[in-house]
């Protein structure tokens, strides 16, 4: 009968205690990086114990200081008496290869939780204690768990906050930053706003066909081009569809004509010369069939941790399913998934920014501005909300020959003013820039790139 043995090495564990006794500089590092459940050889932990406590008063770790330490403690036969102290000292062929030595230490302590977990995770299973549903949250929580989201503690120091608070200050007043957050690339919304902002959670409400996914990616491809991580999830679009509205609305060709591959030798040209630079954007694309809230979030976790994103775009919010499912109150779904979007943005420190339909509007309606009672199916998406946006089409034109004007307004705003903008949307590349004042007539008559009529494609 084979014994399994939990993932440990010893010989990485005696490396690292016996390089922070040789150069006490590098325990801070250490110690940022292994807690001291990290060690697997009980000894190890409390001499590691011992010398994260010394450091800690100031007091210099060497041979001397940690003996009378571990005497305090009367632990000096349980690590093997100073005679193994010294011997750790022995085992260090080079300082600076102590962190490589936590590493591996931090990867076996972490394969050993994994294995407890799992274990956890199958007695709840055998025991069929709840539906499996629920089992598969308790079990990607418990897996996120163990995932390093941030090096950033959860607590800061004022004094650091204030600095950080008058530099961003002082760098928008001289004009090195424009926006407090992250830009949009919309002028007029990041003057109401102030750009995106980790933490946050975004609505971007609109009635069918007036443009929530076109300024979704939009924002996405502006943010991109910051240099600011972007995942893109899409319960209504393929990767394919996503991918050839971004190549449109960066190469300025017809989307209509690029999905038919009617492009024009010059066209054609044009997007591959703007090829390079869009693979270059640091934008992650999801298109799941369907997708629970929990699922999403571990997805997110998984990605901000490996690439760093700064922005998590869902489209649409109410296509998402709730942690359990209660089709008789599909409210309370809608209010779950809006709150459990915050907490999102909350623990990765990202934006969340999610689309939303409005209700069915009535005869005569849709020409009216949406409001916050328009979000469509609950009221709690509003509370969960730190901005609302809406986009309205006055005109409700729906074969765009020409470019039109689309009045957007930020109806909810924790931490600022309410306001309104005003976007062209251009009907042939199927992207939005920020309008010009208007004129007289109220037309926008800019010359649009092969003319084509977009009922279905346009949302």
């Amino acid at each position: 009968m084979t014994i399994n043995v939990p993932p440990h090495n010893r010989e990485a564990e005696r490396i690292v205690l016996g390089g922070l006794l040789i150069d006490n500089t590098y325990i801070d590092t250490v110690a940022s990086i292994l807690p001291p459940e990290a060690f697997d050889f009980s000894a190890h932990r409390l001499i590691y114990r011992a010398v994260i406590a010394l450091h800690e008063q100031n007091i210099p770790v060497d041979f001397i200081l940690l003996g009378d330490e571990l005497k305090k403690r009367k632990h000096v036969d349980k690590v093997g008496g100073m005679a193994y102290i010294s011997k750790l000292l022995t085992e260090v062929s080079a300082i600076t290869n102590i962190t490589h030595y936590a590493g591996i230490v931090k990867d076996k302590y972490l394969l050993r939780r994994l294995i407890s977990v799992c274990s956890r995770v199958m007695d709840r299973c055998y025991d069929e204690a709840g539906e499996a549903d629920g089992q598969v949250e308790y079990a990607q929580r418990c897996v996120s768990d163990l995932i390093d989201v941030s090096a950033k503690s959860t607590i800061s120091d004022l004094r650091d906050l204030v600095q950080s608070s008058v530099a961003e200050m002082d760098a928008i007043a001289a004009g090195d930053q424009i926006v407090p957050g992250v830009p949009t690339g919309f002028n007029e919304l990041d003057k109401i706003i102030g750009g995106l902002h980790a933490g946050e959670l975004v609505i971007i409400g609109a009635r069918t066909s007036v443009g929530k996914t076109t300024i979704s990616l939009d924002i996405a491809r502006h943010v991109a081009t910051a240099g600011y991580g972007v995942l893109d999830f899409s319960l209504e679009m393929s990767k394919s569809a996503i991918t050839h509205r971004l190549i449109a609305a960066k190469a300025g060709v017809s989307l209509h004509n690029l999905h038919r591959g009617l492009l024009n030798e010059d066209r054609r040209a044009a997007v591959h010369r703007i090829k390079e630079s869009l693979e270059a954007l640091p934008i992650y694309i999801g298109s799941p069939a369907s997708l629970r809230i929990q699922q999403l979030f571990s997805r997110a976790k998984v990605i901000k941790q490996r690439h760093n994103i700064s922005v998590l775009i869902v489209d649409y919010l109410q296509l998402i399913k709730a942690p359990k499912k209660t089709a008789e109150n599909r409210q309370q779904d809608v209010a779950e998934i809006a709150r459990r979007l915050k907490e999102i943005a909350s623990e990765l420190d990202i934006t969340v920014i999610a689309l939303s339909q409005l209700r069915r509007s009535e005869k005569g309606i849709s020409l009216k501005t949406p409001g916050l009672s328009d979000l469509r199916e609950s009221g709690e998406i509003e509370q969960a909300a730190d901005k609302v946006i809406f986009l309205h089409n006055p005109q409700k034109r729906t074969h765009l020959h020409r470019n039109i004007r689309i009045k957007g307004t930020v109806a909810k705003h924790k931490n600022g003013p309410l306001g309104t903008f005003d976007l062209i949307f251009n009907g042939s590349s199927a992207t939005f820039k920020d309008a010009v004042p208007k004129s007289d007539d109220d037309e926008v008559d800019d010359e649009v790139e092969d003319e084509v009529d977009v009922p279905d494609w346009v949302k």
